[in-house]
């Protein structure tokens, strides 16, 4: 009507379009309400046309009821979409390792547990010594309990851990082996295997001796067992034996291995199918990365407990994950693409005052726990969202701390905020699962929290 009238000339063209607009809007709902004043009910009711529109209301909510499974199955399949592509961003911008460095990783690590138990043999002090350790392993029908077990933690152990990251591991060390040894002879022996970037840092708060083999880098910490715990450690030495002598055999007469973990035995069952070596370095993986209990932390010293303390973080977080094999890789999925956004914005150090590898990974295994059936996409979502609204300082835990220790060990100190001042000025606390629990994020500053 505006533009009619503007063609005409007329003063209505020189009106604004606002006022034009409620002028007619006006008028026409005066001429709607003046010309139906037939329909309405007699009844002093609704009105039919408000009985129709109330009529197709009704029938919205029952269709909407019974779209709901429909619903939830395309928020699967878009969940599932956007799962795959976080593995396609995980494979682009290489965040997943491949066959061959998988394998160089687990040649490495069958090396230095070589040269550990060649170390090991060289410090034995005496003969009858080396009997008395020999004998209190009953089970033990060589000499097994003179060696020590190299045990990985951390992002390898997890399974999330990138081409160019290192190897966290640990040697359990039976009682003839001491601190200084590890700082003195098997620095020697390191040298003589012409490792590269040897840095033996023994005043650390954590002990470690960091170096480079073949092109991957290490970092390894040491705690030293009592007598007590001989017999467990001669058994596991004799368990990685078996799948030694049984990788042997495969390929001789090519024998199918399982590995049983709750009992913690190899089965072996003979076909005539050609077998893969990979899976019984595969094997020889679980079996090397047993439990280590509670009771492993009898007679320790306290920088031994926190050396111990990462191998048994890592297998808590797995514990909890559960041995569903998606669950798994939903877990590591979500790990991977979250430190990869910490990488990206550079939140990822420790050093800095920000997290490091262990804070995310007990992050992400909390939304895990909480979230047990939830796809990668999902996890994702809630990690964001969870905490990115987390009333901190209020403490991040996966358990319920342990306050005492068990029979036979020492007391340690714990993260304590009502009873240690010190602990009660921490900003961020992401406390370990396992005992003695510790905030792993104690050097998170202010800025760095905003």
């Amino acid at each position: 009507k505006t533009i009619m009238m503007s063609s005409k000339g007329g003063d209505a063209a020189q009106k604004p379009h606002g006022s034009q607009n409620v002028h007619n809007r006006g008028r026409n709902r005066r001429n709607n309400n003046n010309a139906r004043p037939h329909q309405q009910n007699k009844s002093g009711g609704q009105h039919p046309n408000h009985q129709r529109k109330n009529y197709k209301a009704n029938n919205n909510r029952h269709s909407n009821r019974n779209n709901k499974p429909q619903l939830r199955s395309r928020n699967q399949i878009s969940h599932a979409v956007l799962s795959n592509s976080l593995v396609e961003v995980s494979t682009s911008r290489q965040l997943i390792e491949s066959s061959d460095g998988i394998q160089n990783r687990r040649r490495v690590m069958n090396r230095l547990d070589s040269m550990l138990c060649n170390w090991s043999d060289s410090l034995l002090p005496t003969a009858s010594y080396a009997d008395m350790l020999t004998t209190s392993s009953k089970k033990s029908s060589t000499n097994k309990s003179n060696h020590p077990s190299l045990l990985s933690f951390g992002s390898y152990r997890l399974g999330v851990h990138t081409p160019d990251a290192d190897v966290d591991c640990l040697v359990l060390a039976p009682p003839h082996i001491q601190r200084h040894d590890f700082f003195d002879s098997w620095i020697t022996v390191l040298k003589n295997a012409e490792v590269s970037d040897l840095h033996p840092v023994a005043t650390a708060y954590t002990p470690v001796v960091k170096f480079s083999m073949d092109g991957i880098k290490i970092d390894m910490v040491f705690a030293r067992i009592n007598h007590v715990q001989l017999n467990w450690l001669a058994e596991h030495k004799l368990r990685l034996e078996q799948v030694k002598e049984e990788k042997k055999m495969t390929k001789d007469n090519n024998v199918e291995t399982e590995f049983d973990q709750t009992s913690s035995t190899v089965i072996v069952h003979h076909n005539n199918e050609d077998d893969d070596d990979d899976d019984l370095d595969e094997i020889a993986d679980k079996i090397a990365e047993v439990v280590v209990s509670d009771q492993m932390l009898i007679g320790l010293d306290e920088t031994s407990v926190r050396c111990v303390n990462g191998v048994r973080v890592s297998q808590y977080l797995l514990a909890i994950v559960g041995t569903n094999p998606t669950r798994l890789e939903n877990f590591r999925l979500t790990l991977r693409i979250v430190k990869e956004w910490a990488r990206v914005h550079g939140l990822y150090s420790n050093v800095l005052g920000f997290l490091g590898g262990v804070n995310w990974a007990i992050l992400v295994c909390w939304v895990c726990k909480e979230n047990p059936n939830a796809k990668p996409s999902m996890l994702l979502n809630l990690f964001f969202r969870t905490f990115a609204n987390w009333s901190w300082p209020h403490p991040v835990l996966l358990a319920k701390q342990q306050l005492h220790p068990i029979k036979g060990v020492s007391s340690h100190p714990i993260w304590d905020p009502v009873n240690n001042f010190r602990d009660a000025k921490h900003l961020m606390p992401i406390i370990t699962p396992c005992y003695p629990s510790m905030n792993s994020s104690y050097n998170v500053g202010e800025p760095q929290l905003r």
